[in-house]
């Protein structure tokens, strides 16, 4: 976690989301073959490490103020509640400054 901590605060939004993802895969790869973990128990486990790591990195970021779609996006990973409702309120601004913006043109599926 330190060691996806540490890389993310070099990178923009889209990276981090990136690189969160990729150490997440891997994570879950290691845990492929253990027996007594189904895949249901190791879906909800990625999304919680997931949010929970996402979390970190906001904070240790100062939880910057959202001023683009993907850095909204990456809050909306975010475990959160406060997180999750600044990206909300990011999008809805969005779309009532711009009634044409296309929300979902700006979110991006999860790989993992």
């Amino acid at each position: 976690v330190e060691a996806c901590l540490d890389e993310n605060l070099q990178q923009d939004w889209w990276q981090r989301r990136d690189t969160v993802e990729k150490s997440l895969a891997n994570v879950a790869d290691t845990t492929d073959g253990v027996s007594g973990i189904s895949r249901t128990a190791r879906a909800v486990s990625a999304q919680f490490v997931t949010g929970a790591v996402v979390a970190a990195i906001i904070e240790k970021l100062d939880s910057p103020e959202i001023i683009e779609a993907d850095q909204a996006q990456f809050f909306a990973m975010s475990a959160s509640p406060d997180h999750q409702a600044a990206a909300c309120d990011w999008f809805i601004q969005q779309v009532e400054l711009e009634p044409q913006f296309n929300t979902a043109a700006h979110i991006k599926p999860i790989n993992h």
